[in-house]
């Protein structure tokens, strides 16, 4: 299989930017990087494609803590009580 060609690369101007228009444009389906000073700065791509995976970087719940089942559970009236609700 071939790999997909990588997106254009777009030096943008942030004064001058029309931001609007390269929005619509990755909403329409096309991928850009956008460059500041000359290097990959941003990418924009459209709604749902594949977002890089950076899951590897640092794991959810990498402190090793897990909330207790009861965190999502309805408070009780005398913790109702001690927020002064």
């Amino acid at each position: 299989m071939a790999e997909a060609d990588p997106p254009e690369l777009k030096t943008v101007d942030l004064e001058t930017a029309d931001l609007a228009a390269l929005l619509a444009r990755a909403a329409a389906g096309e991928e850009m990087l956008l460059a500041k000073a000359g290097k990959s700065w941003v990418r924009l791509s459209p709604p749902g494609a594949d977002a890089p995976d950076v899951a590897g970087e640092r794991p959810l719940g990498g402190l090793g803590y897990e909330l207790p089942a009861s965190f999502l559970a309805p408070m009780t009236d005398a913790e109702l009580a001690d927020w002064g609700l």
